[in-house]
This record gives C-alpha cells, structure tokens and sequence, in this order.
C-alpha cells in the first residue's frame, strides 16, 4: 500500500480508529461515511486507499502510456455506481449530487456522493430529512456545504446504526441485482465491520448464487 505520511487522506482510510466511519472497501478505494448528523443522509466519500494525486495529474499517466489511469478510474466509477444504486433503489432518494476532488490532504483523489431526498429517511426512530429541500415549494435549492448547521456531528452508536443500516440495504440490492453483484464480485467489494444480520443475508447470497463476497472485520492494511 503507497501512502504519504503527509496526506491526509492517507491516513484517514489507512487509520483503524477510522473503522466506524467505512462502510465498505473494494480492491483499490475505501467508502466513507460523512458522519454529519444533519447533513444528507448516506452521504459518503469513495477514496484511494493508494495515495493518488487529483486527476489532472493522473492524466499524465495515460498520455505517457501508463494505463493505470483508466483502471482506477473504472473502480471508482463502478464503486460509485453501487452506492448510487443503493441510495436510488432502497432509499427512494430524487437525485445525487457527485464532486470529484483532490483537494483532501496532499492532492489525495476521491469522489462524494451526496444523495438527495424528498422525504425524511427513517432508521429506527431517527428521522433524516434533506437539510436543503424545501417541503412547502416540493423544491431543492444549491448545495451548500458551508451551512454551519452541518458541522454537528453524529455520536458513535448513531453512526454505527446508519452504516449496518446502509451494509443491509446493500445486501439486499446485491441480492436482487445481478449487476450490482457482479460489480460487487469483479472488485471485490467488502463490507466493513457488518453486524449479524446483514452477515447472515450475505451468507445466504454467498449460497444461493455460489459465489465469495466477503467481509473486514478491521481496516489494518
């Protein structure tokens, strides 16, 4: 694993304290939930596990030849494919807003994923609504991610409860969705830390379609 020592992003996806906020891990990115207790709900960040500059250096790379560039490139828009089906097929969300960046840590590449929703998202008696949409004019307005009301941050038992909240929607779509799984197979998408429901739904995907999804129990790489 290529890190640098001075890039936050580094050491944000290789941390195991930063276990809580992963949902899942795929052959060359990790998935990181935003955990702003009001913000989108599902928000979330696909980031290299490598240290990777922003894009326009990676450009470079296909230019002299190297074909490196588009093979990440790929897992990142398949992993970003996955969540967005999930946020689009389980939890009903309008439209998702997308921004690629390299502006965390040293030039580190990564991608968010923000989800946007008419409705409040329930999860057990915590309601989520769109911080941004407007209930009376049925209207969304501009992403602001400057609104100093996203600042608060969930507690740890909340966070834990959207991500297995999040792990199970995702079970049950790759139960459903054969391209969803074959994504899921052809880049080895993990689950992080699940609890036992969603383990138990994975075994049974596992048997019932004789394939090898697997799980991280922690993020030590």
């Amino acid at each position: 694993m290529t890190t640098n020592n001075k890039c936050f992003g580094c050491l944000k996806v290789t941390d195991s304290n930063e276990s809580p906020f992963i949902v899942a891990s795929s052959t060359n990115t990790k998935i990181a939930l935003r955990p702003q207790k009001n913000g989108w709900f599902g928000r979330c960040s696909v980031v290299f596990k490598n240290h990777k500059n922003n894009v326009s250096n990676m450009k470079r790379m296909r230019i002299q030849g190297d074909n490196e560039f588009d093979l990440l490139d790929t897992e990142l828009r398949k992993v970003t494919t996955i969540m967005t089906k999930v946020y689009c097929l389980q939890y009903g969300c309008k439209h998702l807003n997308y921004l690629e960046a390299g502006n965390l840590g040293d030039s580190h590449r990564h991608c968010h994923i923000i989800p946007r929703y008419d409705v409040p998202i329930e999860v057990g008696e915590k309601k989520y609504p769109d911080p941004q949409y407007d209930p009376k004019t049925k209207k969304f307005s501009a992403l602001n991610l400057a609104d100093p009301k996203l600042k608060a941050r969930m507690g740890e038992d909340e966070l834990a409860t959207v991500k297995v909240h999040i792990q199970y929607e995702l079970m049950k779509l790759v139960h459903t969705d054969e391209f969803t799984r074959n994504l899921m197979c052809k880049h080895d998408v993990k689950l992080v830390d699940p609890d036992q429901k969603t383990l138990t739904l994975l075994k049974e995907i596992n048997k019932q379609f004789k394939i090898k999804l697997s799980v991280i129990v922690n993020i030590k790489d």
